[in-house]
């Protein structure tokens, strides 16, 4: 076996696709063992303001649509009454049959609370006309058309949820007793609509089962299956433009605007965690263009994460030549029986220069933010230009460094490591360049970039990870154990903090076992106190770090990012340093030097250490269990804002939730004593108990 490093070459997915990559679209194209099929997906387009390059993602062969489909008019408006909020959920596994989700119906049976419901894997029917919106893939079904497509009576006045599922292509994806979607929909909006007591936020659930339409998104497998989030932004930009899209259409003709509240219990580790990232940046301008075109208020809740203690995160000292031989390398941990590919990113400071350090003066109209075409130009101009980051590699109980290519390696350029004609593992140059709304003003020519590069390894141990023949890669894998990273920034006259971030790849809930865990090692991490219990502080010695490790797709100002407490921590003292901590242990944590990285509120996912998880529906109605994490949190706040902040004509601002939250006198609510982990106040929803 002999390992070398390959030329640089564009990151265009070796030539399967015609435009710059991303560094996960780029290595999962390479790796296919043919050519780039036809079904393919790319991110709805909206202008932002950092050119990254494009992210696309397989699509299953049976939901593309290819037809062009008739338009059989618009959406029934709503019958809104008073204090109505439309809910938007973005999951996997949505029993939307479950009797949480229904309402009473005017002839006795039970009908559908969804408004809108899009499965993104189901078949397509290109002979099915639309509703005003052209679906690109999967199928959808307006309320009317669930309870008079979907849903048959068999024994009563409950619909037959198992038929509903296989009409609409839902069997695998509820094909369980617990299903992290239905979860997460009931702590957001799940309620008796027979039931007329309230519950401890005040709500009556059959008055509120009438006041909450849902238009709710089964993710497609693909976005879930895969944890680093490589495919989320297409699947998960086209979920929120759909729910957006029906959100206009069901306003009602007259009267106030329907504010809508979207939750989306996602979350992934690596990014720059400024705001930056292309799915966040999305976000925003969506947020801020159905207010400004709209008059509608949107509130886009996410969980804050759960990495606090997987040591993902970390900062060191990076100068400007080849490391001493004596100094500690970056140590990253290939776990064993790892079938998914480990990732880190390495983000130097971020530096506002002149738009003529790059040859970027020629760039026009980013004043406004940078369409596709815009960024497509950025990142043309960037590509020429030389990249002076370095990095070396040692594999596992070896003695010789793998050393930098010999040749100069440009922005936007990968260079694989290869074996023979297989590659095993690729690092990707990148520089980052934001135009905010000021700095193309005719007296200001500058641009932040920020410089990063991403090493991908192969997998520890081989399985295909799609099933699609279209999609199949070829077989390339990696020792497991421990390999030694060094990093150097050419371009710099001094040492530089950079960040280390190791992107999620574990196996998601509901699915079977793929991927393990990738993290960084450091002889001064503390994981134990000599007590036994969890040490949740930093070590001063350390430089992985469990501050930073909030939800990387999180940091956008139009977001609100949810932590999670245990309910027996909040009034528990620690004894060695009579804090109250309250937050649950794998609960991210904000740091405090970045405005951009934190928790705006926590919510109860846990009752105590021998009782975790808060309770919530099952797949079939009647049945409840218990899930913990974050992701259990932040529907919870997504309840809360729809009962007290989801009002029209007040603006979904994180500064207004933050103040409601302070100042609330309600007895849900108890004091947080650590914001970078619990935010401004601690909400124990219905499901803390």
């Amino acid at each position: 076996m002999v390992w070398s490093w390959g030329t640089a070459t564009r990151m265009d997915g070796g030539g399967k696709a015609a435009t710059v990559q991303s560094p996960q679209s780029d290595w999962w194209q390479r790796m296919l063992a043919g050519d780039l099929p036809d079904h393919v997906l790319t991110p709805v387009d909206r202008e932002v303001y950092t050119a990254h390059p494009d992210e696309t993602a397989p699509l299953c062969r049976q939901a593309a649509c290819t037809g062009t489909r008739d338009d059989r008019g618009d959406v029934a408006p709503l019958h809104a009454q008073s204090g109505t909020v439309i809910m938007g959920v973005i999951d996997d596994g949505l029993a939307f049959a479950n009797a949480r989700f229904l309402k009473p119906g005017d002839d006795g049976r039970y009908q559908t609370r969804m408004a809108a419901f899009w499965n993104q894997d189901a078949t397509c029917d290109d002979t099915r006309p639309t509703h005003g919106y052209a679906l690109p893939f999967g199928q959808d079904w307006l309320e009317q058309e669930i309870n008079t497509d979907l849903f048959t009576y068999q024994d009563g006045p409950y619909p037959d949820a198992d038929a509903a599922y296989r009409l609409s292509g839902m069997s695998r994806a509820v094909a369980g007793a617990l299903r992290h979607g239905t979860h997460v929909m009931d702590l957001a909006t799940g309620y008796d609509c027979d039931d007329t007591t309230p519950n401890s936020l005040g709500e009556v659930p059959s008055d509120l089962a009438l006041r909450r339409p849902i238009v709710a998104v089964q993710l497609a497998r693909y976005a879930t299956q895969n944890a680093s989030g490589a495919f989320m932004a297409p699947f998960v930009t086209h979920a929120m433009t759909y729910i957006l899209d029906r959100a206009v259409r069901l306003q009602p003709e007259t009267g106030d605007r329907v504010p809508v509240v979207l939750n989306f219990s996602y979350g992934i580790y690596a990014s720059a965690l400024n705001g930056r990232a292309a799915i966040e940046e999305w976000i925003d301008d969506a947020v801020k263009a159905m207010w400004r075109d709209h008059g509608i208020p949107v509130w886009v809740v996410l969980p804050a994460g759960n990495s606090h203690m997987d040591r993902t995160h970390g900062q060191l000292e990076a100068g400007a030549t080849r490391p001493a031989s004596h100094t500690p390398p970056l140590i990253l941990r290939h776990p064993p029986e790892n079938k998914a590919p480990t990732v880190v990113e390495i983000w130097w400071p971020e530096r506002t220069t002149s738009l003529k350090t790059y040859g970027l003066e020629r760039v026009k109209g980013a004043k406004g933010g940078l369409n596709a075409k815009d960024r497509r130009q950025v990142i043309e101009l960037l590509s020429a230009l030389p990249s002076p980051l370095r990095l070396e590699l040692r594999p596992p109980m070896a003695t010789d460094w793998i050393e930098v290519p010999p040749d100069a390696v440009n922005f936007f350029h990968g260079v694989p490591l290869q074996d023979g004609d297989r590659t095993l593992a690729m690092t990707y140059h990148e520089a980052l360049a934001s135009f905010g709304r000021k700095t193309m003003d005719t007296d200001e020519h500058t641009v932040s970039v920020q410089l990063k590069l991403t090493l991908i390894l192969s997998p520890a141990a081989f399985e295909q990870p799609i099933k699609d023949p279209a999609f199949a890669w070829t077989e390339a894998t990696l020792p497991a154990g421990d390999w030694h990273l060094r990093v150097w920034n050419e371009d710099t006259d001094a040492a530089e903090s950079v960040t280390v971030r190791c992107q999620r790849n574990d196996t998601p809930f509901g699915f079977r076992p793929f991927g393990r865990q990738s993290r960084l090692e450091d002889v001064d991490y503390r994981e134990v106190r000599p007590d036994g219990r969890a040490d949740q502080d930093d070590n001063d010695a350390a430089w992985v770090l469990k501050r930073g490790t909030t939800n990387a797709i999180g940091s956008g100002a139009h977001t609100t990012r949810v932590g999670s407490v245990r309910v027996a921590n909040v009034t528990r003292r620690d004894v060695p340093t009579n804090d109250v901590t309250a937050a649950s242990v794998f609960s991210s944590a904000g740091d405090p030097a970045n405005p951009r990285d934190g928790v705006d509120i926590a919510a109860a996912s846990e009752v105590s250490a021998a009782l975790p998880g808060v309770m919530a529906a099952g797949t079939h109605s009647g049945s409840a269990f218990r899930l913990s994490g974050t992701s259990a949190s932040a529907p919870q706040v997504a309840r809360w804002i729809a009962q007290e902040l989801a009002r029209p004509g007040i603006p979904p601002l994180r500064d207004a939730l933050i103040a409601e939250a302070e100042n609330s006198t309600a007895t849900y609510f108890s004091d947080s004593y650590f914001p970078e982990r619990t935010g401004a106040r601690i909400l124990f929803g219905p499901g803390a108990r």
